[in-house]
């Protein structure tokens, strides 16, 4: 339960919880995980002018459940249901890898096409490698060629 000041009245109360996650936040990607959109899409532009985050709703990996850069997921962003691939998290990372301060992620299609035409955060280089090297056919696993091609930042 809450443990709100003596002094505080029902109206403040309420407001505490309304606009306050009382959730903790999650440095995997997994079920109810909050993402920030990365890319230039409309549906992006359109939630980050709202003040909207993308939740994810479902992980395509089968067996854990947690996504990791290069993975493929569902999410939910202003009412809608699309599919996005995870750029960064904020789970420590192997050395020389790139660990992000939020859980970034690009929209795209049925054929991991991206939506937008530009990516506005750095995209780390390794999950072109994750994917050629026998994982391209893993479920769940992304074709990040296409995505790869359109970011201005790769590290």
């Amino acid at each position: 339960m809450h443990s709100f000041p003596k002094n505080a009245t029902s109206q403040s109360i309420n407001y505490l919880k309304r606009y306050f996650s009382n959730s903790s936040p999650h440095l995997h990607v997994q079920f109810m995980t909050r993402c920030n959109v990365v890319d230039n899409s409309e549906l992006a532009k359109e939630a980050k002018l709202a003040g909207k985050m993308a939740k994810c709703i479902h992980v395509y990996n089968h067996k854990t459940g947690l996504a990791s850069p290069g993975d493929r997921i569902l999410v939910a962003l202003m009412g809608q249901k699309r599919k996005a691939i995870v750029v960064g998290t904020k789970v420590k990372q192997r050395p020389m890898h790139p660990r992000f301060d939020a859980i970034n992620i690009v929209l795209v299609d049925d054929k991991d096409v991206p939506l937008g035409n530009k990516v506005t955060g750095p995209i780390p280089g390794y999950t072109l490698r994750r994917n050629t090297a026998k994982r391209g056919d893993i479920r769940g696993r992304a074709d990040c060629t296409k995505l790869l091609s359109i970011a201005q930042t790769i590290i």
